[in-house]
């Protein structure tokens, strides 16, 4: 019979199905090991306190315990585009001299937030004509003369449209 077994066992080993078998055995229990041993490893939060060395629920007011690590301060506020800040000053500084009241190039006045709202669409640069200006995507390219403005000044004009543009 041991024979029998034998003769058996050498013909199996020398079949392709059978080695793929053996390895996905043996890769599987592996696997499975290292699973348990990493879940063992892992810390753990005893809610009634009776292991001291670990933090509970109570220790922290408003953290967040992200594997070993704790997250005291909430993540940073997106900082949206300012039209006072970071659009006005482009504007002053690139456009007024053209186009202000009392001297209003193409028709278009770029004062004050109102007036510069009836060049633009929120949300959309691409099919705002301010943006379509200063990047001189279509339209009269401006400034016409004096250089195109900064592509850092043209991306934060971008931006601030397509944040909704609003007047903060």
């Amino acid at each position: 019979m041991k024979r029998n077994m034998l003769i058996l066992k050498k013909k199996l080993v020398k079949r392709p199905l059978y080695k793929f078998f053996i390895v996905f055995v043996v890769f599987f229990a592996c696997t499975k090991n290292s699973e348990e041993e990493i879940v063992a490893s892992q810390p753990t939060i005893d809610n009634n306190n009776n292991n001291n060395d670990m933090p509970n629920e109570t220790d922290f007011d408003s953290d967040t315990l992200v594997g070993d690590t704790i997250i005291t301060e909430p993540p940073l506020p997106i900082i949206l585009k300012s039209f006072r800040n970071d659009v006005e000053p482009i504007l002053k500084n690139r456009c007024i001299s053209c186009h202000q009241s009392g001297n209003m190039k193409g028709g278009v006045d770029l004062s004050d937030y109102s007036k510069v709202g009836q060049v633009i669409s929120p949300s959309n640069s691409g099919g705002s004509p301010l943006y379509g200006s200063v990047a001189q995507i279509f339209g009269s390219s401006m400034p016409p003369n004096g250089g195109k403005l900064s592509s850092g000044d043209i991306e934060t004009i971008k931006i601030w449209i397509d944040e909704g543009a609003l007047d903060n």
